[in-house]
């Protein structure tokens, strides 16, 4: 019995020693009874030097948390699986999980307690590994007095084995002839009887049967032991669990046996699985992140660029007049300048860098506008079908831009069929619970709006789906796609606090699903069509704030050209001097947001209280959500985005002036 005044009995011992894993039986003082072989090769103490002391692999920052768990069990509790770190003799550390359970005397009182350590860090074949001494046989002069005493503690016996954390069977020539109450709950058998007679190779789960049972099989021959193997069994419900198996054969009377611990791993492994989904997905969300980054930032300084030949384009062709022959030279330059603005628009759009205007929106009516224009786009041979929800929510997004992700995703399913199929565009309320969460990152729980486009394509290969919204990445042959169109879309759904999720099989199609937040809001009313954008000459006075040189010089050249005065600064503390020392009125500064030293609000900022008069108008190709970053306050500031055309600002210009105006007679 382990107590001190007890002496323990050898069965127990016997017991104890044979384990495969490493097992401490102490009595409620903490004293170390019993210290089998295993934890002597795991650990590096042998059992006379740890027993009838205090545990030594309990390091001085560990005893609280020891203490802890020693408390738990002397009141009768058992767990299982608690990951702890331990000492070896030489000093090094061992990651374990510890399995306890309370050992009890005939009336049923506490008297000691039984740990399980299982290394959780397994030791590979570079390690060494010593293998343990035979332990000596108990001497029995006295086969009677031994049966005696054997008989004496058999209760406590049967009540030590049948209350183990783990899963004990007794296998005799291949045949289950003992099982604890943990073996029966794993396999599901209520009492022993269902399952006696029977080898556990016929619980074994089909894809894992061949490969453990001849792992099994090899007890006996030269391999005396298994460690630690992992597999699946079927319990008798059906039901599949997750079990961990060592086994070490022993000799008794004439049989061979087998003595099995069966561990039940199935919640760790569904913890694992989901850490390392969720690391996937960190993964994955870094990586886009980053290419993201790389594509705004390229994006971005192309914008000033496109701004420099834009606009010496359009002063170009001002100067040269409609009837000279030069002048359709400069307006083919301005096309390419525009074809190259949608190009940086669709990379600001998958770093959620592009101007998006909000609006609660019905999904429906944008894709039955789209499907006008889809119609004629996809050919006779592709069968374009629409299931619409009728009592689809409505979605806060940009609806021309959501028009983009329908056509984007309809267009990639048309290239996906050469050979003609079926197009089909779904929308559905759908309520998304924490599985869902988990499979689509960044999505909170809650009702969403979902929309599929499907095809029956020739579908995505498994190794371009980890890659297809990524910029410039495409699967077509060359020159027929930019590999744009995804990326663009990926951009556009994630700044509308979205997410999109992709399925295919090769040779069987794809679909495509976009999950947007539903909002409970009126639809607000379509946005009316800009003005065309006129140059308007005026005579006040602007002050231009622009780091870039190219972009600050064709600007000025403009604004001259039309009639305005024009300052200039390159950077903030300039504009700021400007402010102060020049005599007569700035009546508006056109700034970039952001630049080197003080950004573009932090120079309006201290502007207005040099010149209270005086309007801004912000220029930036960031968006909205970029410009509340660099302090721009939502609503309360003019700005235009880049790349502009020279008209486009003389337009502006002249639409602040008036508004002020405007303000100054009311």
């Amino acid at each position: 019995m382990p107590s001190a005044d007890q002496p323990v009995n050898p069965a127990f011992r016997s017991l104890i020693q044979e384990m495969a894993l490493p097992a401490v039986v102490m009595d409620l003082d903490g004293t170390v009874q019993l210290w089998n072989t295993a934890a002597e090769r795991l650990f590096g103490w042998s059992e006379w030097e740890v027993q009838g002391s205090s545990l030594p692999i309990v390091s001085k920052n560990k005893r609280d948390e020891s203490l802890l768990l020693h408390r738990i069990v002397a009141r009768g509790n058992s767990f299982t699986g608690v990951d702890l770190v331990r000492e070896r003799k030489d000093g090094s550390t061992v990651e374990v999980s510890l399995s306890a359970s309370p050992l009890r005397n005939e009336k049923g009182e506490v008297i000691g307690i039984l740990g399980l350590l299982e290394p959780i860090q397994r030791l590979t074949d570079a390690q060494q590994i010593v293998e343990r001494q035979p332990v000596e046989q108990l001497e029995r002069d006295d086969k009677g007095k031994a049966e005696e005493t054997i008989a004496e503690n058999a209760a406590y016996f049967h009540q030590m084995v049948e209350q183990a954390p783990d899963g004990l069977l007794v296998q005799v020539e291949g045949k289950i002839a003992f099982a604890n109450q943990e073996a029966l709950r794993l396999i599901g058998a209520p009492e022993a009887g269902q399952i006696i007679g029977k080898a556990l190779e016929d619980f074994l789960h089909p894809d894992q049967k061949e490969a453990t049972s001849v792992e099994l099989r090899l007890l006996g021959g030269e391999k005396k032991e298994i460690r630690a193997l992992e597999t699946r069994l079927v319990r008798l419900d059906g039901q599949v669990r997750d079990v961990e198996i060592a086994a070490r054969t022993l000799n008794y009377q004439k049989w061979e046996t087998v003595q099995l611990v069966l561990r039940d791993t199935t919640e760790r492994r569904s913890r694992e699985k989901a850490r390392h989904h969720n690391l996937e997905q960190v993964h994955e969300a870094e990586k886009m992140e980053a290419v993201g980054r790389l594509a705004g930032g390229t994006a971005h300084d192309f914008n000033n660029l496109l701004m420099v030949v834009r606009g010496y384009s359009e002063l170009l062709a001002a100067r040269l007049g409609p009837d000279n022959p030069l002048h359709k030279h400069a307006e083919e330059i301005q096309k390419a300048t525009e074809r190259a603005a949608a190009l940086t628009k669709q990379l600001l759009a998958f770093d959620r860098k592009q101007m998006l205007v909000f609006r609660v929106t019905d999904p429906n009516e944008v894709v039955r506008r789209a499907e006008k224009l889809l119609r004629p786009l996809v050919g006779q041979d592709i069968e374009l079908v629409t299931i619409l929800d009728p009592s689809l929510g409505r979605v806060k997004t940009d609806p021309d831009q959501f028009e983009q992700v329908i056509m984007n995703l309809a267009l990639n399913a048309r290239d996906a069929m050469p050979e003609g199929g079926k197009l089909l565009i779904e929308t559905s309320n759908v309520s998304l619970d924490q599985a869902s969460e988990g499979r689509l990152e960044g999505m909170p729980s809650g009702p969403c709006v979902m929309l599929a486009v499907s095809d029956t394509g020739v579908g995505i290969e498994p190794e371009a789906r980890a890659h297809i919204f990524e910029p410039f990445f495409t699967t077509k042959e060359r020159g027929r796609g930019t590999g744009l169109g995804l990326s663009t879309v990926y951009g556009i759904v994630k700044q509308s606090g979205g997410h999109i999720w992709v399925y295919s099989e090769r040779g069987k199609g794809a679909t495509f699903k976009v999950y947007l937040p539903r909002v409970e809001a009126t639809l607000d009313a379509p946005l009316a069509d800009p003005a065309p954008a006129v140059s308007v000459p005026g005579t006040e006075t602007v002050l231009v704030v622009e780091d870039e040189t190219g972009v600050r010089n064709v600007t000025r050249e403009f604004l001259k050209a039309n009639g305005y005065r024009v300052l200039e600064a390159s950077e903030g503390s300039e504009a700021l001097l400007i402010c102060e020392r020049h005599q007569s009125p700035i009546h508006i500064m056109v700034t970039d947001v952001a630049m080197p030293g003080l950004t573009g609000p932090e120079v309006a900022q201290r502007a207005r209280l040099l010149r209270p008069k005086m309007r801004i108008l912000f220029i930036s190709g960031f968006t909205n959500s970029a410009l509340l970053q660099h302090g721009v306050p939502e609503g309360g500031a003019w700005f235009l985005q880049k790349p502009f055309s020279l008209s486009a600002l003389g337009r502006k210009l002249r639409e602040v002036l008036q508004v002020e105006k405007d303000k100054i007679k009311d």
